[in-house]
């Protein structure tokens, strides 16, 4: 705390604001109290200063993790040095791992970097120490080219900056030409015990030129029999073309815990100034600080840019990331990473401007034109650390599932009705190890597959055993056709453990097609290499259906031939028709064809009432009847001539003209009692004669004004202004007289020539039902001949009523 007084107060005086403070401590637990703390976060806050800090630990001494959230809340970073991991170690190491961690915290601020540094040991037995560098190449066109050939420094750090025991460099490019040796050494660094090359104002180091270049350091024997180290530091001006990296985990917090089902993600973007690099490999070194300043490391894992989605979450686009599944303990998590080119496969990305505008999807396509290559790349960064104060128990049961494949792709293969699946296989413990099996799920609903706390069906289960990061394919059937269905995978574990669902294809399976020909002629081989007792179950099943078929068809013959035969037409005889009706006035409609009349004929009246059979059960089939008005009436007006015309006991007579003469002619006494019509005889098979009669002799006056004439009731009609007598078929103009009917009784057998009237003349027997002896009643069709109406145009108006 004494330490950072002087610096705000002595150093930083009125610019405290914005300065970075770098300290250097043991960090064990006695260097700071509770107080010191809060007064280094007040200081952090209050004059928003960047705090960083390299710690030296004392020999398996613990120190205080306040130190790195210190750092993480300003924007500083912790580094700590643990010296050499043997126990001959004379120092080197522990001031070249504070120099890079120098290096590393003011990066931002320097204008150099260190690209490698080793370390070599120096011994009685060991004069000769070999290694290599790799200086970034720049392209022709970069205008920086020349300043970075001048500024390639090759420096050494020894223990003795007098006895540096160096004898001579040699220097060997890619092609296998030689440099050196170079004796001479330069004294312009001995106050950090660095020592470079001299190689002459004009003659420039020979790696300027850039590349991958191989040293070979010869040493004098070191007196004593001692066993020294030296190291070698290669540092180069910083380049906006140079490769750069940015690393971050999962966890935003400078001390966290882990379990098995959220395991630390660690994110490496590897960058070329300002341009993604692709397709590079790069490799992250974890190294394990532990409780008791043990030290352990761990294998060094690839990262990788796939995209599948757990965790890499797009593709192409430079971030490498990985989980970290091994914990050897609560510790610090120390991260090293290398990045190299991949052979020729290495690119950055020319117009990376735009690359936001690319987004969105699992994986970025570019074009050949905006990729360029990176021949040589070799790199290697310090990253920060974190501390991890839970981890999952290498003695627990194993719930690390695998991780999500992202790439499932699937080609339909419509000719076998199979899929063809291929996908990166995950590993037991995420990304890590090898997967025991998977599974297939499909769904009609893609909804289904994508909601967490649904069981979608399984449509086929694989058991093989891949190790993460090797490409797998299979072939399986699928017979779901003419619908669309959704594909997924999930990878099982040797201990049950599923993944998470990969991503979602869907397939369309169409109806599969035969061609007829070649597969009857591959079913007459299966036929006749197969076994027998399904030819003959197959044969015995044809022959019967066709038996049946030509039993069923034999009967259907028999039955059109004996059964069903035509029907006859019915045929209505039709007397009386007056061919002489005039039908010029119908309309267009059409005439009626049909042999069906609305009522059947009656050719003869017995001595009681016709009795009219049913018409047949069935008609033979015709066309739809049409009748006109005029059809209709001649029909109707038949009937009734037929009706009321006929004789009692023969057959219905053609209506004919009679001559009725004058009512002058007869006398009271010269017919019947009861008839109406004076002309009517008994000789005449009963056809009555209508006439016109007056209120005269034989008639008598009713009560409501009517003339009655014997038990008849004649109407009187309004007088007309032309007292014209008119004939019964005429209209009512005048006095008209109702038609009296033929011999129709109601009780017939009667031999009524005469009608007895009621009681009261004033009440009608018809009118109000009274019982009386049989009567005669008119059918009230009035109907005149053609010929009578003729005739009556041609003579002068006779007091004649026709029927």
């Amino acid at each position: 705390i004494c330490g950072l007084n002087t610096a705000l107060q002595d150093v930083l005086g009125d610019k405290k604001a914005g300065a970075h403070i770098v300290l250097f401590t043991r960090g064990g637990e006695d260097t700071l109290s509770f107080t010191d703390e809060s007064r280094i976060k007040e200081f952090v806050q209050y004059y928003q200063i960047k705090l960083s800090t390299v710690i030296v630990p004392g020999e398996r001494e613990a120190y205080r993790t306040f130190y790195d959230s210190t750092a993480l809340m300003s924007g500083g970073r912790t580094v700590v040095v643990q010296g050499g991991a043997n126990q001959q170690s004379t120092g080197v190491t522990k001031y070249m791992q504070m120099v890079t961690a120098i290096n590393s915290i003011l990066e931002q601020s320097l204008d150099k970097r260190i690209y490698n540094h080793q370390i070599h040991w120096i011994s009685s037995t060991v004069q000769e120490s070999c290694g290599f560098f790799l200086v970034p190449e720049i392209d022709m066109d970069d205008e920086v080219e020349e300043e970075v050939e001048r500024q390639v420094q090759f420096g050494i750090i020894v223990q003795d900056e007098e006895d540096h025991l160096i004898r001579s460099v040699t220097f060997t490019d890619s092609e296998g030409s030689s440099w050196g040796p170079y004796r001479r050494i330069a004294t312009t660094f001995d106050n950090i015990n660095i020592k470079v090359l001299n190689f002459g104002l004009k003659n420039p180091p020979p790696f300027n030129q850039g590349g991958e270049w191989r040293y070979k350091i010869e040493w004098h024997v070191p007196p004593s029999g001692q066993t020294l180290e030296a190291g070698v530091l290669i540092s180069a001006l910083k380049q906006p073309t140079d490769v750069r990296v940015r690393f971050w985990t999962s966890s935003d917090i400078s001390s966290d815990i882990v379990t098995s089902q959220h395991p630390l993600t660690m994110y490496v973007g590897v960058e070329r100034g300002m341009s993604p690099v692709l397709h590079a490999k790069v490799f992250m070194s974890v190294k394990v600080m532990m409780a008791n300043a043990t030290v352990i490391s761990l294998p060094p894992v690839q990262l990788a840019d796939n995209g599948n989605g757990d965790p890499d979450m797009l593709g192409n686009d430079g971030i490498y990331s990985r989980y970290l599944t091994a914990y050897p303990g609560p510790g610090r998590y120390v991260f090293t990473v290398s990045v190299s080119e991949n052979g020729n496969d290495t690119v950055y990305v020319t117009g990376s401007e735009n690359l936001t505008e690319r987004c969105c999807g699992s994986y970025l396509d570019f074009q050949p034109e905006e990729l360029k290559p990176i021949k040589r790349m070799s790199e290697v960064f310090e990253l920060p650390a974190i501390n991890l104060l839970q981890v999952p128990s290498a003695d627990d049961e194993d719930r690390m599932p695998p991780a999500k494949i992202g790439d499932l792709r699937i080609v339909v293969n419509d000719k076998t009705s199979s899929l063809k699946a291929s996908w990166t296989a995950p590993g037991n413990d995420y990304d890590s190890g090898y997967v025991r099996g998977y599974k297939f799920l499909f769904s009609n609903s893609i909804s289904q597959l994508l909601n967490p706390t649904s069981d979608p069906a399984v449509l086929h289960a694989l058991d093989r055993s891949d190790q993460a990061g090797n490409e797998v394919c299979y072939e399986f059937d699928f017979e779901y056709f003419e619908e669309e269905y959704f594909v997924a995978i999930v990878a099982v574990d040797p201990s049950n453990n599923t993944g998470k669902m990969s991503n979602i294809v869907p397939v369309f399976m169409p109806a599969l097609v035969v061609d007829t020909a070649p597969a009857a002629q591959d079913r007459s081989v299966d036929i006749a290499l197969g076994p027998l007792d399904n030819d003959w179950t197959m044969i015995g099943a044809l022959c019967g259906a066709i038996l049946l078929l030509a039993i069923f068809l034999l009967l259907g013959i028999l039955y059109f031939l004996k059964v069903a035969k035509p029907k006859k037409p019915i045929t209505i005889p039709v007397h009386g028709k007056d061919d002489g009706t005039d039908n010029s006035s119908c309309s267009s409609d059409s005439k009626n064809t049909s042999s069906h009349r609305l009522m059947p004929d009656i050719t003869t009246i017995a001595g009681t009432l016709p009795t009219f059979q049913a018409p047949p059960s069935s008609l033979p089939d015709s066309t739809p009847t049409y009748w006109s008005a005029t059809q209709l009436l001649t029909e109707h007006e038949q009937r009734a001539l037929n009706l009321s015309y006929s004789a009692i006991h023969g057959p219905m007579e053609t209506i004919r003209e009679e001559y009725i003469g004058y009512p002058e002619e007869f006398s009271d006494s010269s017919h019947d009692p009861g008839i109406t019509n004076l002309g009517f005889s008994r000789n005449n098979n009963g056809t009555p004669v209508h006439g016109v009669f007056g209120a005269g002799s034989g008639s008598r006056l009713g009560a409501d004004g009517s003339v009655r004439s014997g038990s008849y009731r004649l109407e009187r009609a309004s007088e007309d202004p032309n007292p014209e007598l008119h004939s019964g078929a005429s209209s009512n103009l005048s006095e008209s007289v109702i038609s009296v009917g033929s011999n129709l009784f109601r009780n017939m057998g009667g031999t009524g020539g005469g009608v007895v009237a009621p009681s009261d003349p004033d009440l009608d027997p018809i009118r109000y039902n009274i019982e009386t002896e049989p009567v005669r009643y008119s059918t009230a069709v009035q109907t005149t001949a053609p010929s009578t109406i003729a005739s009556l145009r041609q003579n002068r108006p006779r007091n004649v009523s026709l029927v």
